[in-house]
């Protein structure tokens, strides 16, 4: 019995998706991560998936605080 798997789309993310994806892992991720650097992390694809959607679904810095 064979178990249906997810396939595997292509990542490829803007330039500011990128910088925002190693702002998050150099400031939230990088001291939980066994990969050390941001370079490394981004070659496991799940990895990779997990900081990119974390960066879509986090609250907008540029929006400020609500009163």
């Amino acid at each position: 019995m064979t178990t249906p798997t997810q396939p595997e789309l292509p990542m490829d993310h803007t330039p500011a998706l990128q910088a925002e994806m190693r702002a998050l892992y150099e400031s939230r991720w990088r001291r939980w991560h066994r990969a050390g650097s941001f370079e490394v992390a981004m070659q496991d694809p799940v990895t990779c998936r997990l900081l990119a959607l974390a960066v879509q679904h986090l609250p907008s810095q540029r929006k400020g605080r609500r009163k």
